[in-house]
């Protein structure tokens, strides 16, 4: 009876704890985009960029986001004053000859979204490429000018399984 008895006092004083902590941080919210149903292997589309996560412009400061304020983030409110930040993928490289060539992408452009979903890390670039079924509707900005664009790439069908990793 008394190890019933701390036990649940230690798992009420965890709870506790828990809540607390949970409360300062920042939580990502993930948006589910299965890319195959359970037991069936992914389709693999190819793009043709290689990208790292970056800090919108104009998203961690006070004022508007300008050109991109119409992206939604998905990052969760923390307590505190001012806005939270929204992040992108910036090309740091595009194949030759790739859809994403084909279609104008360049270094220093920023993903938003893919699909309109937020483009918060590489994994959310990946899901989209591979549920997109050949066809990526993306909202990038555009190095030279600064603005965004409406792309729409034809991402090239490679089957098989998806492997993870650096270049």
């Amino acid at each position: 009876m008394k190890t019933t008895a701390i036990l649940t006092a230690l798992f009420a004083a965890l709870m506790t704890l828990s809540t607390a902590t949970a409360q300062n941080r920042v939580q990502v919210v993930p948006t589910p985009m299965p890319i195959a149903p359970p037991g069936q292997p992914a389709a693999v589309y190819f793009l043709g960029v290689y990208t790292s996560t970056v800090m919108l412009p104009g998203s961690g400061g006070g004022g508007p986001l300008g050109p991109v304020a119409m992206v939604q983030p998905r990052i969760m409110p923390v307590p505190g004053p001012g806005p939270q930040p929204q992040y992108g993928q910036r090309i740091d490289s595009v194949v030759p000859g790739s859809p994403a060539a084909a279609v104008g992408l360049e270094r220093g452009d920023i993903l938003v979204t893919a699909n309109h979903v937020p483009l918060t890390c590489k994994g959310e670039l990946s899901r989209a490429i591979n549920s997109s079924g050949g066809q990526l509707h993306l909202t990038v900005i555009n190095v030279r000018t600064g603005q965004p664009q409406h792309l729409t790439a034809y991402p090239r069908y490679q089957g098989g399984p998806v492997a993870y990793g650096n270049r």
